[in-house]
């Protein structure tokens, strides 16, 4: 089941476990239209066809960097940090397990030998984009 974390009522990250993968069929979106950074999981028949499109250009406003992690293969878990720097969930994610990251600190832990994909918004910006806490 999607889940979303909060802290006070703020989205920091929804997992997508690897069984919301399996049951959506044609296209279904996880997260709104409102938030930085979209996903959407698209079934389609063999023959079925998406209209060539070009995304038009202009200009986004964005405070922060949003991220996803596709966990291919392994499991990890994943603390969430208050402002306080301390941890306020846990949670652990497996092979076929999709997170977003919207907002707040996070940090991995590998429970196993884990492989997976980091997708996020550019350009990236050593000094500007990262403290670590």
């Amino acid at each position: 089941m999607t889940k979303k974390i909060l802290l006070k009522n703020k989205l920091q990250a929804i997992l997508i476990k690897k069984d919301d993968l399996k049951k959506s069929k044609g296209i279904n979106f996880f997260t709104s239209d409102k938030l930085p950074f979209q996903i959407a999981s698209m079934k389609h028949k063999k023959g079925h066809k998406i209209q060539a499109h070009v995304h038009k250009r202009f200009l986004r406003k964005i405070y922060s960097t949003s991220e996803t992690i596709f966990v291919l293969k392994g499991s990890i878990i994943v603390n969430f940090y208050n402002k306080n720097n301390k941890i306020f969930k846990k949670i652990l994610i497996k092979t076929g397990d999709i997170i977003l990251f919207f907002q707040g600190s996070h940090g991995f832990e590998m429970k196993k030998n884990s492989h997976f994909i980091e997708v996020k918004q550019g350009p990236y910006l050593k000094k500007m984009d990262k403290k670590i806490i």
